[in-house]
């Protein structure tokens, strides 16, 4: 799906603030709605970690890092 959440105050209930990305896309927006309505949490954003141990995937041939794959615990 390619989820990216973000570090916005929206995320604040299912997400925590030591993700990679500052914005969450449309997908990890849709993702945290979810989480929040089944009171769940994303697993990668809540300890924090150095950036280059958070990104999940990377293009091939490219430098651009994301972090796309996230576990949905309960809260």
């Amino acid at each position: 799906m390619n989820d990216k959440v973000g570090k916005e105050i929206l995320t604040g209930i299912a997400a925590g603030t030591c993700g990679l990305h500052d914005e969450s896309n449309d997908s990890g927006t849709h993702l945290i709605s979810d989480a929040v309505h089944q009171r769940m949490v994303t697993g990668g954003t809540l300890f924090p970690h150095r950036n280059i141990h958070k990104g999940t995937w990377q293009g091939p041939g490219d430098r651009t890092i994301n972090q796309t794959d996230h576990i949905m615990t309960d809260q």
